[in-house]
């Protein structure tokens, strides 16, 4: 929360490069406890099967893991968004600077949907098996850049079919996603309803 304020009155100053050091940490303050309940969980997912805690495992991950991972993400996209905003302060507001800041801003949405897919899908296959909730938030934000900026000139085209591409390629990912998920769930790959 002090992370929070403190980039408000930071950002409202234009002290972006500042700004964007304390978005980082604020970024990592919800990855890390996010990790750490997903870890404990599935570490103690046992114990609370053998108390009749049931209930207690789908709440925290609808609730607790779902709710860290919007924030999470959200964090994540306004982190490039400030990177991209920062760099184009140190360049004067070229044109050219903005263009080249926003497509590595959006190399890293890339990067970060890949990392996220093969972490949920493959590494921290069952105990990530039941947090969506980032899929929706970038696919949300993608959408709103592209119907935001698509018929603005003051764009350049590549800028504009990365995003579209980003989008596809989202809820592409998305989609498979949601097969493993049905796969798994069928084969008891995952937690189900009667084994949390």
């Amino acid at each position: 929360m002090i992370l929070n304020i403190g980039w408000l009155f930071i950002w409202d100053r234009g002290y972006f490069g500042w700004s964007l050091l304390v978005i980082f940490f604020m970024f990592i303050t919800i990855i890390v406890p996010m990790i750490i309940t997903h870890i404990l969980l599935q570490q103690n997912r046992s114990t609370y099967i053998n108390a009749q805690r049931k209930l207690d495992i789908w709440l925290v991950r609808i609730l607790v893991h779902n709710g860290l991972a919007i924030y999470g993400t959200w964090l994540y996209l306004a982190t490039l968004l400030n990177l991209t905003i920062w760099i184009s302060q140190i360049y004067n507001k070229n044109a050219q600077s903005i263009t080249d800041a926003s497509t590595a801003a959006l190399t890293f949405v890339l990067v970060g949907i890949i990392v996220y897919f093969v972490c949920e899908n493959f590494i921290f296959y069952s105990s990530m098996a039941y947090t969506f909730v980032p899929w929706f938030v970038v696919i949300f934000a993608l959408s709103g850049v592209l119907s935001k900026n698509y018929k603005r000139n003051d764009i350049p085209d590549r800028n504009k079919f990365y995003v579209l591409a980003l989008l596809i390629i989202c809820c592409i990912l998305f989609i498979i996603r949601l097969g493993l998920f049905i796969m798994g769930y069928i084969r008891n790959r995952i937690p189900t309803i009667q084994e949390p």
